[in-house]
């Protein structure tokens, strides 16, 4: 239990600084490409490491080798690291600080500071609740594809898991595309496309008596919908305010609430009704995309200030 604390930790350590380190590195307008780049390995590595740790146990009867080797490997990745000092946190702008000058120039940069400090409010909570439904959907559907598979599908064991392997899949393939489509697109548009898809994808998956290929077509679909979101949504509040490890460590919390209740709750009525998980799955992508919509409206609001702010100068 120690260890297991322990890696958890250290994971959530490594997930937010790794994210707001590069977004300090890259800046705002450049980072979109790299972040994609990055979450894409962390797919990669999702889809590998269970391949290799099931190798091991089917060839040499144990998984410690899988595990002390992908151990070794990280170390080895992590040496540079130490003697690396890393980017300097940006500085804030003078639009967050508000303005300075005469009475009536004060008492309006004080009023654009408040309703700059309520869009920064509302960015924030409506981009973490955006990560919870997504995060949570998306391990809700990694990890009941298979249970799903076998009892509503009437699927084989090994059907079943293929049908949980074309999700990750999917989810991997869509942050490799994610990489060249963030050098050209900006991220609300990426984000748009992703809540479209997950939608549409996720309502199909709640189809009644559908042909036999139409699941595994929305569990792809549902997979490489969601790929890009966590990493877009970091960017997308980065282009309207400067993110600090604490706002990017209430994403990453606000998504491992996510993770740790939907796949419970799920749990919960899935003993009920197998058809509850593709519901709910819907009703996550629903909240998200109201969530998404929050945020993007308090990025235009705050975006639209800092215009008004270097036209007033």
């Amino acid at each position: 239990a120690a260890a297991i604390s322990t890696q958890g930790a250290c994971m959530g350590l490594l997930d937010t600084g790794g994210n707001v380190l590069l977004i300090w590195l890259q800046g705002p307008t450049r980072v979109e490409p790299y972040m994609q780049a990055m979450h894409a390995a962390f797919a990669i590595g999702a889809v590998a490491s269970p391949l290799f740790i099931e190798w091991a146990l089917t060839e040499l009867r144990s998984f410690a080798p899988a595990f002390y080797s992908i151990a070794a490997f990280l170390a080895l990745c992590s040496l540079p690291l130490a003697t690396y000092r890393g980017p300097l946190a940006p500085a804030e702008d003078a639009a967050a600080r508000g303005g300075g000058g005469g009475d009536g120039v004060k008492d309006r940069g004080e009023r654009e500071a408040a309703g700059r400090r309520c869009a920064v409010r509302a960015l924030v909570c409506g981009s973490a609740l955006c990560l919870l439904f997504a995060v949570g959907a998306e391990v809700t559907f990694g990890g009941f594809a298979t249970t799903f598979g076998i009892e509503a599908l009437a699927m084989s064991d090994g059907s079943a898991r293929g049908f949980a392997s074309v999700f990750w899949g999917g989810l991997a393939a869509g942050r490799i595309a994610a990489v060249p489509a963030a050098a050209r697109l900006s991220p609300a548009t990426i984000l748009g496309a992703s809540m479209a898809g997950s939608l549409v994808f996720s309502a199909t998956a709640c189809l009644p008596a559908a042909p036999p290929a139409v699941p595994w077509v929305a569990a792809a679909g549902f997979g490489f919908s969601l790929a890009s979101i966590f990493p877009t949504v970091l960017t997308h509040a980065e282009r309207a305010t400067r993110l600090s490890g604490r706002v990017a460590s209430l994403f990453v919390v606000s998504a491992a609430v996510g993770e740790l209740l939907m796949p419970l709750c799920v749990a919960l009525l899935f003993v009920r009704t197998p058809a509850a998980f593709p519901r709910s799955v819907l009703a996550a992508c629903v909240a998200q995309t109201v969530a998404f919509g929050v945020a993007h409206r308090a990025a235009r609001r705050l975006s639209r200030g800092v215009l008004r702010g270097m036209a007033a100068r």
